[in-house]
Order: C-alpha cells, then sequence, then structure tokens
C-alpha cells in the first residue's frame, strides 16, 4: 500500500465506507454529503462536463480534486488507526478494572487516545470540507 494510496479507494465507495462505518460523527456525515452534492454538481459529475474546461483549468481542477481525495484517504487511514488504538486501550482498561465498576468507568473516561481520536475525526471532517470546496470550483457548464 502506497502513502498516496491511504489504503482506502476513493470516490463514492470510499465516502460508503466512512459513512457506514460508525467511526463518523455528525460533523463527518454532513461534510461526506457535501462532497457527494458537490461531486454530481462539479464539472466531473458527469461525462463530457469537463469539456467546458481548457486545458490549463482541467489540469488545475483535477490536481486539486486529486490531491482532496489524497488527503481524504490519508484521514481515513488516520481515524482507522486511531480507533483501533482506542479500542484496544478500551479492552485493557476493562481487564485492568474487573468487577470494579466505578474504577472501569473513571478509566474509560480518561483514556490517553481519546484526545487524538477527536482530533482525527476532525481531521477527517476538514479533509471532506476541503474536497467539497474543491469540486465546487468546477461546476458543471462552467
Amino acid at each position: 500500500m502506497t502513502e498516496q494510496q491511504g489504503g482506502a479507494p476513493g470516490g463514492t465507495p470510499l465516502l460508503g465506507e466512512v459513512i457506514s462505518s460508525g467511526l463518523a460523527d455528525s460533523a463527518v456525515h454532513y461534510e461526506a454529503g457535501r462532497v457527494l452534492m458537490a461531486m454530481s454538481r462539479s464539472a466531473f459529475g458527469s461525462p463530457g462536463e469537463a469539456t467546458g474546461l481548457d486545458d490549463e483549468k482541467l489540469f488545475e481542477a483535477l490536481e486539486l480534486v486529486d490531491d482532496g481525495w489524497v488527503a481524504v484517504r490519508r484521514a481515513w487511514a488516520r481515524l482507522s488507526a486511531m480507533e483501533q488504538t482506542l479500542a484496544e486501550e478500551k479492552a485493557a482498561a476493562v481487564e485492568r478494572t474487573v468487577g470494579d465498576r466505578a474504577a472501569r468507568l473513571e478509566a474509560l473516561s480518561d483514556l490517553p487516545s481519546q484526545a487524538a481520536y477527536r482530533a482525527a475525526r476532525a481531521g477527517m471532517a476538514e479533509a471532506l470540507s476541503r474536497l467539497a470546496d474543491a469540486y465546487q470550483l468546477y461546476p458543471a457548464g462552467g
């Protein structure tokens, strides 16, 4: 797996995976929806729509959109990895506190990777937002 690939396909299959994963919060869901809408309304939303762009503008558009997908795949890989780390920490905390409900609740409320997980999820929303913005720069027929 290359760094550019980020471990996941681009396009709607990746967005479907993100939305259905259970890892997305409302901000990620909102931005994924924006990407889907922006894609469908962009010069890249259907065959032949990009023909209205001159070569320089087409190259610029493709570069922005490709960079956006690379950032989304990287953000998704980071979020997935942080979810795995958080799950391992939760399991260890539960194992450490068997039989002591209060200690378990306290341990689960202050896991070291929680902040990094929230940051990864916010990074996912930001990457999706930038991708939606990139598509919106090139409306169909524009």
